[in-house]
């Protein structure tokens, strides 16, 4: 009966070990992906910021209405609140 106990620790070693490896991997997966988020995140505030530029540049050269420049302060406003959380609209 010895031999047979040890045969189980050995299997439920080599299974823990198993779920160890699979949760390293998968950690990791998820932090790539949160760093790709995070990229493209940045991206798409610089994105707003020029928006805003080029339109508050229209406005000021009276091509557009002002509500547009307040439409794309607002999306950038919400780019940047959305930094912080991987993209999550602010509750409210």
């Amino acid at each position: 009966m010895v031999g047979r106990s040890n045969t189980t620790n050995v299997g439920g070693a080599a299974a823990q070990e198993g779920i160890s490896y699979q949760n390293r991997v998968a950690a990791w997966f998820a932090v790539r992906i949160l760093a790709e988020e995070a990229t493209v995140q940045d991206a798409a505030v610089v994105s707003a910021r020029e928006a805003v530029r080029v339109l508050n540049n229209q406005y000021l050269a009276g091509t557009v209405a002002y509500t547009s420049v307040i439409v794309a302060e607002q999306t950038a406003l919400q780019g940047r609140r959305g930094e912080g959380d991987s993209g999550k609209t602010p509750p409210g």
